[in-house]
């Protein structure tokens, strides 16, 4: 992208405050856990780490109840914490219409639309 964005990617390994005060995620332990399983990904500060979130949308609001959409997000956590949930950062990986939420099946509708 851009060196300005190169250089907040690599903000959480370079220049992130280490006081003991949870500010990021990176400050987490299950982030720290990870640095020590994955010691070679953990080395270069390029490296992105990134989350799927979702959120369901009913698009005809409270009229039918019956039908959603549940819209799934790659969210990078590399950025600053105020950047992560902006816009340009959050990309839209896929949309899933249907009655009810994936649920813990939602890997099998990942795969079924990457194998599309």
């Amino acid at each position: 992208m851009s060196a300005k964005t190169a250089s907040h990617m690599r903000w959480h390994k370079e220049k992130r405050l280490d006081d003991g005060i949870l500010r990021h995620l990176a400050e987490a332990k299950a982030w720290k856990s990870f640095d020590l399983a994955f010691l070679n990904f953990a080395l270069d500060a390029r490296n992105v780490r990134s989350s799927l979130c979702s959120d369901e949308f009913t698009p005809y609001g409270n009229i039918d109840s019956t039908y959603s959409i549940w819209l799934v997000f790659l969210v990078p956590y590399n950025l600053l914490p105020w950047m992560s949930m902006k816009k340009p950062y959050t990309m839209l990986n896929m949309i899933n219409p249907g009655k009810t939420a994936p649920g813990t099946d939602i890997d099998v509708h990942i795969l079924a639309t990457i194998n599309q």
